[in-house]
């Protein structure tokens, strides 16, 4: 792993400025809007946005190993043009499938959901023992925090790792570009779904995501105001035409995607020349009708019956016979063993 002077970057980036600048005319500044307050901002400096002082730790490991990761995948996606993305190698759809993947694990909404995890498995562990020494509850609800605190003292830093240890998890995951104007992004710009699960009419009801292996994964995140990448399970989709990198997409896909960036963000970030009025009203309408009925914190996007034009689901086996207490796994998904200096 890389090494640098500590302390060296202060102001540490959970969104990268690579991926920001791509949401901006002039290459320093986007419009950006703060859910919380209701606050719109027409030119914000791009370099104050989705940051935080010593995001990562002062030990500069992985603000190193990130920069280094950004700055592989803004040369592979280069000017975004169809040419340059057909053209992408093997290594390069690597890239973009890394890069991705540690986005949807690097933000404070990633380091919330794993943090109540730990508080929840810290009540399971001390509440048996409360049980048994006539504790309090509010003990045990102490104990949780302190224990989640304890595995995480670093949030950033927490999640990240976690990413980069599960990688091999999403290496037969397929890659896709969707060519589409007016495109916003949050600061929590990854998503992960699971289209097949939320129609399949054995599992829609069931309460869980599922696992990186699980079939049917998938991360959507735009990279650009007019293009968004996929990374699926290409034996459950069809996104776009066979042998193609490129595919386009509607309005209504849009108004669709710019409504799932909403549900789980406290900022959207965009390119007001391009992203009309009209558009952020529809998505925060949107955002606002889940929250009335789901309220806050983390939640699960199920985004079962919003159609996008560029993807459907080509595998429809039932499942009849499935009796496991997990949903089923991808047939490709099988992890290499590590190499030794990988250990």
């Amino acid at each position: 792993m890389a090494t640098a002077k500590q302390g060296r970057v202060k102001r540490q980036h959970f969104v990268p400025r690579c991926l920001l600048r791509r949401f901006s005319q002039s290459d320093q500044t986007t419009s950006v809007f703060v859910i919380g307050t209701a606050k719109f901002v027409p030119t914000a400096a791009i370099k104050t946005q989705c940051a935080a002082d010593y995001y990562y730790g002062q030990d500069q490991t992985i603000e190193t190993d990130l920069g280094r990761l950004e700055g592989a995948f803004s040369s592979a996606i280069g000017d975004l043009s169809a040419q340059t993305l057909e053209g992408l190698g093997t290594n390069e759809l690597a890239v973009v499938r890394s890069f991705v993947h540690v986005q949807a694990e690097r933000t404070p909404f990633a380091g919330e959901v794993h943090r109540n995890a730990l508080v929840d498995l810290g009540r399971q562990l001390f509440s048996a023992y409360a049980k048994i020494n006539k504790l309090p509850d509010h003990d045990v609800a102490q104990e949780s925090e302190r224990f989640a605190d304890e595995q995480m003292p670093i949030p950033g830093a927490h999640t990240v790792d976690l990413a980069v240890g599960h990688q091999r998890s999403i290496a037969d995951l397929e890659v896709k570009f969707i060519m589409a104007e007016g495109l916003m992004v949050s600061d929590h710009p990854a998503l992960a779904l699971n289209l097949w699960r939320d129609e399949h009419p054995r599992f829609r009801t069931w309460p869980v995501l599922g696992g990186l292996l699980t079939k049917g994964f998938m991360y959507v995140m735009p990279v650009a105001t007019n293009c968004l990448s996929l990374v699926y399970d290409s034996a459950t989709y069809q996104v776009g035409d066979d042998g193609c990198r490129v595919a386009g997409g509607t309005k209504e896909d849009v108004m669709a995607l710019n409504a799932l960036q909403t549900i789980n963000a406290s900022q959207l970030l965009f390119d007001s020349t391009i992203v009309m009025p009209g558009d952020l009203l529809a998505a925060l309408h949107f955002r606002n009708q889940i929250r009335a009925e789901h309220g806050a914190g983390p939640l699960p996007l199920r985004p079962a019956g919003i159609p996008l034009s560029f993807l459907r689901v080509i595998d429809h086996e039932p499942y009849d016979a499935w009796d496991r207490a997990m949903l089923p796994s991808r047939p490709t998904a099988a992890v290499p063993p590590r190499s030794p200096e990988d250990r």
